[in-house]
């Protein structure tokens, strides 16, 4: 267990012969004790002001790892977003592609009527011009 100011002040020494001026001991330990209590004074701030740090820490660890988890979030919805473009863009592009096959269909199949009808009224005109000539 650490010594206490109040350790450091009750200590008792033995006196031997010829032992050491029990003013200047006693000087020097009332100079050790105000050390000693500054130190300890200084180390209990220094605790609390670890502890608040810590704290503070572990606050902005957790703000760190909901970001994080955000940004995994966004980057997923943004793949998501471009996947489903992709996709939708596929789909415009077979319908454009449908609607381009009937349009040509149409195109194709009124071309066919026109040159029957074409057809139709040269060979209308023949008979109507042989007619004409008897």
């Amino acid at each position: 267990m650490p010594l206490t100011p109040l350790d450091i002040h009750n200590k008792e020494f033995n006196r031997g012969f010829r032992g050491y001026d029990e003013d200047e001991v006693n000087e020097f330990l009332d100079q050790v004790i105000k050390d000693y209590e500054l130190v300890m004074r200084d180390k209990k701030e220094l605790e609390g002001r670890v502890s608040e740090l810590t704290d503070r820490l572990g606050h902005f660890t957790n703000i760190e790892e909901t970001l994080n988890k955000s940004i995994l979030i966004a980057q997923e919805a943004a793949e998501d977003v471009k996947r489903n473009a992709e996709k939708e863009a596929k789909l415009i592009i077979k319908e454009a592609e449908k609607m381009r096959t009937v349009l040509l269909m149409k195109h194709c199949l009124s071309l066919v009527k026109l040159r029957w009808t074409l057809r139709r009224r040269k060979s209308s005109l023949k008979y109507l011009e042989h007619v004409s000539k008897c």
